[in-house]
């Protein structure tokens, strides 16, 4: 899938300049989430419905993903914000305290970048202060919510 030419209108040529397709911008696994069900839209005809998060530090967003196909050539992709609300603040060192395992590792989802409890894994938690500024000990994985999101997708075809 590659970008428009006539995109270069809307879009600064150092932001054109840096992604050659669409998927470029998209890290893996999500990059063959998305590849997969733009491929099914094109190949059937049928348009794919996505809601998905992408947060700020400041703000919980919730975006909805339409991708139309356009006669098999293209799909026409449309972002649109259902959601948006500050997040609930905690204390930080409380956060920091309950998040980082014995060996001194926090664990935050690649996808939505909420963190791991140590001792609950199965509890992750917002902490803008780490979106801002990643913990020098951050790893990334998948939370559970994310995996069951775009993965039971697959599991459900």
């Amino acid at each position: 899938m590659r970008m428009r030419s006539s995109w270069s209108t809307r879009t600064s040529p150092s932001e054109l300049d840096e992604y050659e397709s669409y998927f470029d911008g998209i890290a893996s696994p999500l990059r063959e989430f998305y590849q997969e069900a733009f491929a099914e839209a094109l190949a059937t005809g049928r348009v794919f419905d996505h809601e998905y998060q992408c947060s700020s530090p400041d703000k919980h967003r919730v975006f909805h993903l339409r991708a139309l196909p356009i006669d098999a050539r293209g799909l026409l992709l449309e972002h649109s914000l259902v959601a948006e609300h500050d997040h609930e603040e905690a204390a930080h060192e409380a956060i920091e305290a309950r998040s980082l395992s014995l060996e001194g590792t926090l664990l935050q989802c690649s996808h939505c970048r909420r963190v791991r409890r140590a001792a609950a894994v199965e509890a992750w938690d917002w902490v803008r202060q780490w979106v801002e500024r990643p913990h020098p000990r951050t790893s990334h994985g998948i939370c559970p919510s994310c995996v069951g999101y775009y993965w039971g997708r697959r599991a459900s075809k």
